[in-house]
């Protein structure tokens, strides 16, 4: 069939070539001109007609595509769902008289309600009075066009039709339009009067009259381009990745650069060029960047160069075989926008088809599924009843006619992709693995200046390399670059909230605000004096926060106005200094005065900072308020570590000082654990080398094998490390290995697979995996099988372990302690320190294999309690009694129980920390506790603890009340003895001479050794009246 319109808008000759010669006349745009070959094979074989009528065109628009049927079957027919899902042209305006709107015309199609055709409607009618006329003048003479001889549309066409033309050319001269398109035509035979007759018999006058207006506002009036856009009903489900380049470059932007990764973009570009085959898919954890190289797909495919903040470039080097655009395909939108059965699968089977068709016009796109498994579906929202996306995408998958690009994790290909080898056996793998810390501060540095276009903030190098570091350490349990760029993206947002809104301290003092009022409308329903007085505080108290919170505002807005005005100074200068640099003056004169202006410029400038600060220094500030300037500081390490705070629950400081932790966490271990200096140094100077980077980063960062006496503080040296190394808050995770004496209890510690209702993960590595910074604790371990000494073997020696789901958890960040009781059974009092050592280590070599022992960092051997620590320990534990009676408004005096205590310790009657918690427990606290509940005490009385012996019985402590308050002991901290000499100290006691002062040091329990008190007591020198106690006390008395 030939085409019409032998010319395109650039003068190039037209796809069909079967017309000798083209008329320049009437410049048809791609749809007109299969507009105008249906109508003339519908009057040339359907009709017996040669020549193409008004009618013929207005039985084109009504049916389109159904032009070229024999008979007149054609009118009873229904319209082919067009590709654009949208009716033809004329039965949407007609529909339109009739209330019958597009959207819903186009919502039945979609849903494929069939009864929608089963009736006659109204443009059927229509089409079937316009068939008839044609029919009844079939035997009419014609009237042909005028033609000067030449073969053109004019010469298949009678002169009612070329005047349709003409008028449809003008209208399309009138909106603008560079080519007639079938709204342009449709006009043209509104106003013809053959179709008007047919009209006039079906439609109301005001709805004859309304068409006009009805086909404006159905199409576009102006068409620049002769071909219709490429991919309609794709662009409809699916975002064009390539446009949007284009449009940043447009509008000047700077695009994401991909950074790192090289490799993994060369690959797929490597597989997108093959003949067969060509689809791949990204395999990586999430947040390892996919998605972005898929984007940086798109932008190899736009840029001939891509260009970076420092100008380098470098040649995009794409195969012309791929030269394509990136269409991120929405899955989920079009199942959510389906409501019956095989309505998914039909606008897949038009996307893949349009793709098709559009390849063999050498017009290509790359399918981009940013959630493979979406694929597998099955059918029907998911219900399984009908084809799913992936029956559809293998055919054209292996003929290779469409490229697709998914991403997916390694689970969720496994699960829902590989379980089909078709479809499979289709996608390349290329797997993204996760940044190194080197790759992600270069990713930081690469959409930093982004970052600060968006947020309107300056970011310095030290908080990307901050945000690297905090990410690494403490947010191992996501992947990087993600969690990095997270932390800065948040922090730089909190910059921007900061300055917008009112200030921290502000918020705070608005919060106290809410609260007074509450307690003074409470206070006022009182009717007692001391509700009285407790009422005018509060009301005093509220007055002066309305006058603290209107300074804070008024400094906030005052600060702002300065910003606002300092940012107009430079702007203005900004724009002068351009004008400098384009040499836009004509004489010396003006460039003068332009100098002067940029200096009168740049004093205003430095006025408007001077001032800002006099009142940011003036404004009332909060304690560690990084975020609480109005000023536009720079993003700074110590902002990105308060912003981790909020999800670690560590505060700020430790996480930014964590190297000096490390480094003096000797001399903090020495402070709580007493006695065991030797034991102390030994895993300080292991964790300091191996904090640095000296260890295998497959292996856990310690592993450690604690042995030794019973009650020398193995458990609580286990919790201070977790909070010194790892600001834990004196947290670990505690296996006892008696739970798992039997084989068969392992599937407990690593979880059981695939089991219903034992989905819970294992206790050890679902502690891991959410919790990766941990300090594993293993209790007893001989008491374990030895299965369960095969799994931990494992953990020391390759740092992972398979849980029963088959995931790999990683202890490469973890702290491994394992303790022992062996040793303690045959331990002999008469033992010195090197001959007790000697004796536990043997015990330990001959218990556990040497494949076992070989793979730990270091055996630690606890020594006994010795006279002074013990010593010690009465006099912090006596004194924290002391302190807790305090809260209740008690003095307490202890120095006759102290001696008394001393005397036990020296004796070894108190051995260990246990025993020692017995013995308060027993003598202070149980007698106490009953006196304070038999006796209803007063304020300001003092607990005397005597030593006495009733009825000639033992010797025991017996708490007194007294009236007023004594005066409390003095506890003055001396040496303690070395551990190579240890002192044997003796004590004479009586009930009159409380005995000699006895030494004392910062003191800690293991509270897995101190019985039910389960208190980690915090260091300290006390003497009455001086500072407080550096931790918070628990509010109870015992």
């Amino acid at each position: 069939m030939s085409t019409p319109n032998a010319t395109s808008n650039d003068g190039h000759s037209s796809e069909s070539e079967s017309s000798s010669a083209a008329s320049p006349t009437f410049n048809f745009d791609h749809e007109m001109d299969r507009l105008w070959n249906n109508c003339e094979g519908l009057a040339r074989d359907s009709l017996t007609n040669s020549k193409v009528k008004p009618l013929h065109l207005s039985l084109g628009l009504l049916f389109d595509g159904l032009c070229q049927a024999k008979d007149r079957r054609l009118i009873n027919n229904k319209p082919e769902l067009p590709r654009s899902l949208e009716l033809p042209l004329f039965w949407t305006a007609i529909s339109r008289t009739s209330s019958i709107e597009r959207d819903d015309i186009a919502l039945h199609l979609r849903t494929g309600i069939e009864r929608f055709y089963d009736r006659r409607y109204l443009p059927q009618r229509i089409g079937q009075a316009i068939w008839d006329e044609l029919e009844r003048r079939k035997s009419e003479p014609t009237r042909n066009a005028s033609s000067d001889g030449t073969v053109d549309i004019l010469s298949r066409a009678t002169a009612e039709t070329a005047r349709v033309l003409d008028r449809a050319k003008a209208i399309s001269l009138e909106h603008s339009s560079e080519f007639i398109a079938p709204q342009h035509t449709l006009l043209a035979l509104l106003e013809c009067s053959e179709l008007q007759a047919i009209l006039n018999k079906w439609l109301k006058p005001e709805n004859a009259k309304k068409l006009p207006i009805i086909v404006q506002s159905l199409r576009p009036m102006s068409i620049s381009d002769r071909e219709p856009s490429s991919f309609p009903i794709l662009k409809e489900w699916a975002v064009d990745l390539t446009e949007l380049v284009k449009e940043k470059k447009a509008r000047g932007e700077l695009l994401d650069p991909l950074i790192g990764r090289d490799k993994e973009l060369r690959r797929l570009i490597n597989v997108l060029s093959r003949y067969k085959k060509n689809s791949a898919v990204l395999l990586g954890d999430p947040g390892v960047g996919k998605t972005a190289i898929a984007e940086g797909l798109a932008q190899r495919l736009v840029m001939g160069n891509l260009k970076f903040d420092e100008g380098e470039e470098f040649s995009a080097g794409v195969p012309e075989s791929i030269v394509a655009r990136v269409f991120n395909l929405d899955l989920a939108a079009i199942l959510a926008s389906t409501a019956c059965k095989s309505a998914y699968e039909q606008i897949l089977k038009m996307i893949f088809d349009e793709i098709v068709q559009h390849e063999e016009r050498g017009i290509r796109a790359i399918i981009f599924i940013d959630n493979l498994s979406q694929i597998a579906i099955g059918g029907y929202r998911g219900d399984g009843t009908g084809m799913d996306a992936a029956t559809i995408m293998k055919p054209v998958l292996m003929k290779g006619n469409v490229r697709v690009v998914g991403c997916s994790t390694v689970e969720d290909f496994r699960i829902h992709i590989e379980k089909d080898g078709a479809l499979s056996r289709q996608f390349s793998q290329i797997r993204v693995c996760e940044s190194s810390p080197a790759q992600t501060l270069e990713i930081l540095r690469g959409i930093k200046v982004a970052l600060q276009r968006f947020h309107k903030v300056d970011i310095l190098d030290d908080a990307l390399v901050g945000a690297t570091r905090i990410a690494t350490q403490f947010f191992a349990h996501k992947r990087l670059p993600d969690s990095a760029i997270d932390l800065i993206d948040e922090t730089c947002a909190a910059a921007t909230l900061a300055r917008s809104t009112n200030s921290e301290e502000a918020w705070k003092l608005q919060r106290k605000r809410v609260v007074l009022e509450m307690d003074i409308r409470s206070l006022m329903r009182d009717i007692d004096e001391e509700s009285d007085r407790r009422m005018i505080h509060a009301q005093r108290k509220l007055q002066s926060l309305d006058k603290k919170i209107e300074n804070c505002r008024s400094s906030r807005k005052t600060c702002q106005t300065l910003l606002r005005r300092l940012k107009e100074t430079g702007e203005k200068i900004k724009k002068e200094e351009d004008r400098f640099e384009r040499g836009a003056f004509h004489n010396g004169e003006d460039r003068q005065k332009a100098m002067e202006t940029v200096r009168k410029l740049g004093i205003e400038e430095e006025t408007l900072r001077d001032q800002l600060e006099r009142v940011e220094s003036g404004a009332p500030n909060v304690d560690d308020g990084e975020f609480d300037s109005c000023k536009p500081e720079p993003i700074t390490s110590k902002m990105v570590s308060k912003t981790a705070s909020y999800y670690t629950f560590i505060p700020a400081r430790e996480i930014l000082d964590s190297e000096d932790s490390i480094l003096n966490i000797a001399e903090k271990l020495n402070d709580v654990v007493i006695g065991q200096q030797e034991a102390v140094e030994v895993v300080a100077n292991t964790i300091q080398c191996l904090w640095v980077g000296f260890k295998n980063p497959r292996k856990p960062i310690a592993s450690f094998l604690f042995g030794g006496p019973s009650g020398s503080g193995k458990t609580l040296l286990v919790k201070e490390l977790a909070a010194i190394a790892l600001q834990q808050s004196g947290t670990s995770l505690r296996i006892n290995a008696s739970d798992y004496a039997e084989p068969h209890s392992i599937s407990r510690l690593i979880g059981t697979p695939a089991c219903t209702g034992f989905d819970g993960g294992g206790q050890l590595t679902e502690c891991v995996r959410r919790k990766p910074f941990s300090v594993v604790h293993i209790k007893d371990i001989e008491r374990g099988c030895v299965e369960f000494r095969t799994l931990m073997q494992t953990i020391l020696d390759e740092g992972t372990l398979r849980d029963g789901d088959g995931n790999v958890v990683d202890f490469a960040n973890c702290i491994i302690i394992i303790s022992t009781s062996v040793g303690q059974t045959n331990l002999r009092p008469s033992m010195s320190e090197d001959t007790e050592r000697k004796h536990f280590l043997n015990e330990i070599e001959s218990k556990f294999p040497g494949e076992f022992l070989s793979r730990l960092d270091q055996i630690v051997v606890f020594r006994r309690m010795s006279d002074a620590t013990l010593i010690a320990m009465v006099n912090a534990r006596l004194e924290e009694l002391r302190k807790r009676l305090s809260l209740i408004d008690l003095e307490c005096d202890y120095e006759v129980a102290r001696g008394y205590l001393h005397c036990q310790a020296a004796y070894r009657r108190i051995g260990s920390a246990r025993r020692l918690e017995r013995t308060i427990r027993s003598e202070i606290l149980a007698p106490l506790a009953k006196l304070l509940l038999e006796n209803d005490v007063p304020a300001n009385q003092t607990v005397v603890l005597s030593v006495d012996s009733l009825d000639g019985g033992p010797k025991r402590i017996y708490p007194k009340l007294i009236e007023g308050r004594g005066v409390a002991p003095v506890v003055e901290p001396v040496e303690e003895s070395p551990p190579s000499s240890p002192t044997s100290s003796y004590y004479s006691f009586d009930t009159h001479d409380s005995g000699e002062d006895s030494p004392t040091d910062s003191l800690s329990v293991d509270d897995d050794e101190a019985g039910p008190h389960n208190q980690s007591w915090t260091p300290f020198s006390f003497r009455h009246g001086g500072p407080p106690v550096p931790s918070p006390l628990p509010q109870r008395i015992f």
